[in-house]
């Protein structure tokens, strides 16, 4: 009879500092110490996920950030399309949360942006009216590559849910 020996998490601890794939960088100015994990590029980056949020109304993107803070999340905010677009050429983002009706440089052109540079971020739009139309142009927005759409009233419990499986699974 064979027996199965469970993984002991100790086998998994590095052997050596050498072998550590963790940092932690401390900033005392600040009176934190920051987590860091080393990605397969060789980079080190913060354990929380970073997320854009793009959104042109002030109280849903103030909530929204609120949110998904909550969640661990670092969140960078950006009133239009056109602002996400220069911080994703600035920095790295696990996860891209958009509102599909924007000024300047709306959901559906900030998704074909993306999606044009080959960016593999995840994208999520999320339509506010529910309506016919926006259901259309929700489509359109998964046709030009976004990893999830949303549409109706605001359900921010939902919203930040299908954000950390989109990140879990870019992720895991």
């Amino acid at each position: 009879m064979r027996s199965s020996r469970l993984p002991n998490p100790a086998d998994r601890r590095p052997k050596s500092p050498a072998d550590r794939r963790e940092a932690r960088l401390r900033r005392p100015d600040r009176g934190e110490t920051l987590s860091l994990i080393k990605d397969g590029d060789g980079k080190y980056r913060s354990r929380s996920p970073a997320a854009l949020l793009a959104c042109h109304d002030a109280l849903d993107r103030n909530l929204m950030a609120l949110l998904l803070t909550g969640r661990g999340y670092r969140v960078t905010s950006c009133e239009d399309g056109d602002a996400a677009l220069k911080q994703t050429t600035q920095n790295h983002f696990d996860i891209v949360v958009t509102a599909l009706s924007m000024p300047h440089v709306d959901g559906l052109e900030l998704v074909r942006s993306l999606r044009r540079r080959e960016d593999p971020v995840p994208i999520m739009v999320v339509g506010t009216k529910g309506d016919e139309i926006e259901d259309i142009f929700l489509r359109c927005a998964a046709l030009y590559g976004a990893d999830q759409i949303y549409s109706g009233p605001l359900n921010f419990v939902r919203i930040l849910d299908e954000a950390d499986g989109l990140v879990g699974r870019i992720r895991g």
